[in-house]
């Protein structure tokens, strides 16, 4: 019961700070092509830098050429992780 309480105040605490940060909601983008909306909507939230994280067979797929593109075309700089190895 008592540590019940004290994560019940701790999700109150945070729930009215969170609102005072950057940090919104989540954007759901449903559509065939929602990658290539991707860019629009960093740059809409003044996102300059990613972090993409993926496997090497994305990557050799050609799946991500438009979302890179349209990060370059946006001027976002990407950081492409495909190493799977846990020393890099």
């Amino acid at each position: 019961m008592h540590s019940i309480f004290w994560f019940r105040t701790r999700q109150w605490v945070l729930s009215r700070v969170l609102h005072l940060t950057e940090h919104k909601k989540q954007t759901l983008l449903a559509a065939p092509d929602a990658v290539l909306l991707l860019p629009a909507l960093f740059r809409k939230r003044r996102i300059s830098r990613i972090l993409l994280v993926t496997t090497p067979g994305f990557v050799r797929r050609g799946t991500l050429t438009s979302l890179l593109d349209g990060c370059k075309k946006e001027n976002i700089s990407c950081l492409l992780y495909t190493s799977p190895s846990p020393r890099d």
